[in-house]
């Protein structure tokens, strides 16, 4: 039997390439088709988890139905096979399926995990987290703590939380790659512009400072952008998440050491916009999504720089010889 951490865990990477295939179950048709591949591999990284799990070494000879022969308590069995023609029909013949049997396989699969997860390791599907995939514990627990929050009905605080993790998770991200501690990050997309044009202009229109102010505020904009974008980030989904979670600003505390996170206030919020869940759900797989792109290729700026002390001792070092 595989130890319960390693099952969750497996258990999230099935769930997100599930949901990688609900996501491409709603675009248009002529892609919608190969939300079935990403169907049935879900399905058979679960059974191939089961099986491991059961220590079922031959597991491997198995065909895709032969899990079931092996595995008695796996269920739906006449449904998922159904799946499985599909993908053939998909792979080897060209014959997409219609909508219809795309929304078919969506539900079956979702009910095949329900049922499975709970009857094989016994646990719910829908307490899978895919928050576990992520590497930052602090990003994860803001993560966790906004799934909690849309479970309760708590849909700002949910985004909230969110934006939080989004803002925490570049955060870290950048300051891995500072050269020297927290600044001169390694990802910097040229110099942030400031506000040294006015030593030149002033604060006079006519002289051309409403010019320069908007191209300053206009190049910052687009240094964090293409930051974003060449880290990985969808900007269409950026927009989206960016417009409906509440904005935050940065304080340092003044009852002690450290920064404090403020958002945009909830009756201010309400005010301008609709509190949907399916929003707050969106912003939670977005910052999933953005962690698990950024975990695909790190580095530790470590093994390029050496550290103060050892850059002194080197330069030591070099003046007596």
């Amino acid at each position: 039997m595989l130890n319960k951490e390693i099952i969750i865990r497996r258990l999230a990477l099935i769930k997100y390439l599930f949901q990688k295939g609900v996501e491409m179950s709603k675009q248009a048709e002529t892609i919608s088709g190969f939300s079935i591949l990403s169907f049935h591999d879900s399905i058979e990284m679960f059974l191939i988890l089961a099986a491991e799990d059961r220590d079922i070494k031959k597991y491997k000879t198995f065909s895709f139905m032969q899990f079931w022969d092996n595995i008695p308590e796996l269920t739906m069995r006449n449904q998922i096979e159904a799946l499985k023609d599909r993908r053939v029909a998909i792979k080897h013949r060209c014959q997409f399926p219609s909508k219809q049997d795309i929304e078919i396989s969506r539900i079956n699969t979702l009910d095949f995990f329900i049922e499975n997860t709970f009857k094989i390791f016994n646990l719910n599907f829908s307490d899978i987290s895919l928050a576990d995939l992520i590497s930052s514990s602090e990003v994860r627990d803001l993560i966790i703590s906004a799934e909690k929050k849309l479970a309760d009905k708590d849909i700002y605080g949910s985004l909230c939380d969110s934006r939080h993790a989004f803002t925490k998770l570049f955060s870290q991200y950048e300051n891995s790659k500072s050269q020297f501690e927290y600044w001169d990050s390694l990802l910097d997309i040229g110099k942030e512009i400031g506000d040294d044009y006015k030593n030149l202009v002033g604060s006079d229109i006519k002289m051309g400072a409403r010019w320069f102010e908007q191209i300053s505020l206009t190049t910052n904009e687009l240094r964090s952008i293409l930051k974003y974008t060449a880290l990985g980030v969808d900007y269409r989904k950026f927009v989206y998440f960016d417009t409906v979670a509440p904005k935050v600003f940065f304080y340092c505390r003044k009852d002690g050491p450290g920064i404090e996170a403020r958002f945009e206030e909830q009756e201010y919020y309400e005010y301008r916009k609709h509190l949907r869940s399916e929003n707050a759900d969106f912003c939670i797989g977005f910052v999933i999504d953005c962690s698990l792109k950024l975990q695909e290729f790190d580095f530790d700026r470590s093994q390029i720089f050496k550290t103060r002390e050892e850059s002194q001792a080197w330069l030591e070092s070099h003046e007596k010889n």
